[in-house]
Formats: structure tokens, sequence, C-alpha cells
């Protein structure tokens, strides 16, 4: 996944919990409204990854692997 900046990504975990995020700018970026920045841990797990793809998530709790489900473009 190029250009992550402004895509909702959703992934779903290995309970089969599924998550949608958006990538959002620094000063927008709320994880309890699934807005997450550039830096976070799991925008640093995404680059280059494609729908079907298990990317690991790594977090202070240890490594998660993610399947991404769906990468689109925000609705304005």
């Amino acid at each position: 996944m190029s250009r992550a900046f402004g895509l909702c990504v959703t992934v779903t975990d290995a309970d089969a919990r599924l998550t949608t995020d958006q990538i959002v700018g620094e000063d927008e970026a709320d994880a309890r409204c699934n807005r997450i920045a550039p830096n976070s841990p799991l925008a640093r797990a995404l680059p280059g990854a494609q729908v079907g793809e298990v990317v690991p998530w790594t977090r202070p709790a240890g490594t998660v692997p993610l399947e991404v489900v769906r990468i689109a473009h925000a609705h304005p």
C-alpha cells in the first residue's frame, strides 16, 4: 500500500474482529475514533500491503498478525 495518507484500511485479527482505521495527519489523529497518524505502529505496518496480505503489527504487548481486508479512500 503506497501513499497511505487519507486511506481507510480494514483489517481482521486472529479472532476475526474487523477494524477500520483512517490514516490522517498528526493533528487529526484520535485512536478512539479510529483515526491514526502515519507514524503510528499500525500505519507503519501497512506500507506496501495489499488486500489479502497478512502484516505483522508490532505493539508494546507483542506482535499481532493482521489480514488486510479492504483499502479504500476516505469519503469526504
